[in-house]
């Protein structure tokens, strides 16, 4: 099963259980290049690396790289550190992840929007009018089913840390939601609300770099998951509510 290198420690944790066995290694470059074959040593400088095909090993510098998918488990492991992550996080289960790409987080956001019967949770650094793409049906698909009953909750970021641009976007968007029954909060707080974070119907789990927007879902480099474990569900919901909690309703909210 491939392992990603070069991500955060809460990808590290979850990520015993991620993708399809592959034929090697893979190295995906800043370039857009993409080599395939076996790591054999990696340091906090460099990736020493022999390509499936015909020619020397090579040293790769670390800046040079995007990320690295792992053919192997026990060789990710031990490039991640998994156990060693595991013990500071203090999280005993191991739960099975997907692995998206901004334009993946897109699409799967959509599918899980469309089967949600009870609840749709998310919250988001930056919101958008503009709606290319599967995010754009994706909003549609909230505000439908916000009309049907379903709870759906959006909790943006509008604190001191946000741009004026990036707040004004988010206020027009969001006071459109809130027409079509999304109960809507504003977070304020002196630390900026940066957690990408979807949860739907208390099961399926969305979180990583991506924004919710059309940039964030289709033109940007960005990494996410997908865990789909009410386990791991009941966590990501306490930290929401907790952050629910300590922002404004939008009924409530007055510019500041």
């Amino acid at each position: 099963m491939r392992r990603v290198s070069l991500v955060s420690a809460l990808f590290a944790v979850l990520c015993s259980n991620a993708l399809a066995l592959v034929a090697g290694d893979e190295i995906y470059l800043r370039d857009g290049r993409i080599w395939t074959g076996s790591v054999v040593r990696e340091s906090s400088a460099d990736y020493t690396f022999v390509p499936s095909s015909s020619g020397p090993t090579r040293s790769i510098p670390r800046d040079a790289v995007r990320y690295v998918l792992y053919a192997d488990d026990a060789k990710a492991a031990r490039a991640l550190g998994l156990e060693v992550g595991r013990k500071p996080s203090r999280e005993s289960a191991v739960y099975p992840v997907r692995i998206l790409t901004a334009e993946g987080l897109g699409q799967a956001s959509l599918a899980a929007a469309r089967k949600a019967t009870s609840s749709v949770w998310m919250s988001g650094y930056a919101f958008s009018g503009s709606l290319e793409g599967a995010i754009g049906a994706f909003y549609a698909v909230l505000a439908a089913k916000a009309k049907e009953g379903v709870e759906v909750v959006i909790v943006a970021e509008y604190g001191q840390a946000t741009p004026p641009s990036v707040k004004q976007a988010t206020r027009k968007f969001v006071h459109e939601m809130a027409r079509h029954g999304v109960h809507v909060y504003l977070h304020s707080q002196w630390k900026a609300l940066h957690k990408k974070l979807l949860i739907v119907d208390g099961r399926t789990v969305f979180l990583g770099s991506s924004n919710f927007t059309s940039a964030g879902t289709l033109y940007n480099q960005d990494l996410n998951i997908a865990v789909d474990s009410p386990d791991f569900a009941r966590k990501v919901m306490a930290d929401f509510q907790d952050i629910k909690d300590r922002s404004v309703a939008l009924e409530k909210w007055k510019d500041r």
